[in-house]
């Protein structure tokens, strides 16, 4: 399974939750709307995959540095010069790299999803794809992996392949542009 690693305030920034405003309430309740914003979109089995890491000085009172929310797992980068630092610990001592997502448009954190061979996505692009699968499954108001009672029936390599394009596209993307380099080189 395909877990989810997402750079919090890049996400928040692309947010359509996200409102004007200062101070440590202010930034708590930003942080709470997107977690909230995410859980309605999600199902509850990709929320229990995803992590969202935030930069703090210090984790808010009520929160510790690790907690989960609406079966979204968040850490705070307490103790990391920022949340960057964590996101790049958390992939790098990830056990399974090729199973994992990272949500961020922040180059440094592609790079570094790209180097361990990890999945990366921009964050207003997943936002949008979350969107849209929500949109057209409206009956549920968030989007769908295949249902849990489903899980004895074998799925075949095309819909294993369907899952991950529609999940995670930009990987698609990026193994068509390795094919047609490698097409092309053969034709050298």
């Amino acid at each position: 399974m395909i877990e989810t690693i997402v750079d919090g305030y890049n996400l928040l920034h692309q947010s359509p939750t996200m409102q004007t405003g200062k101070g440590p309430q202010w930034l708590h309740r930003q942080r709470v709307r997107l977690i909230e914003y995410l859980a309605s979109l999600l199902s509850p089995e990709l929320c229990q995959r995803v992590t969202v890491v935030f930069d703090v000085h210090s984790p808010p009172s009520q929160w510790t540095r690790d907690c989960t929310i609406a079966q979204i797992r968040l850490r705070f980068a307490h103790g990391y010069p920022e949340a960057d630092d964590l996101v790049e610990e958390m992939i790098d001592l990830h056990r399974n790299p090729s199973g994992l997502c990272v949500v961020s448009s922040d180059g440094r954190l592609q790079k570094a999803a790209r180097r361990r061979h990890a999945k990366w996505i921009e964050s207003r692009r997943w936002l949008d794809e979350l969107l849209e699968q929500a949109h057209h499954n409206p009956q549920s108001g968030h989007s769908q992996l295949p249902s849990e009672a489903a899980k004895d029936q074998l799925l075949s390599p095309e819909e294993v392949q369907a899952w991950l394009n529609q999940l995670y596209p930009q990987e698609r993307h990026l193994a068509e542009q390795d094919m047609r380099r490698n097409q092309r080189r053969g034709h050298r």
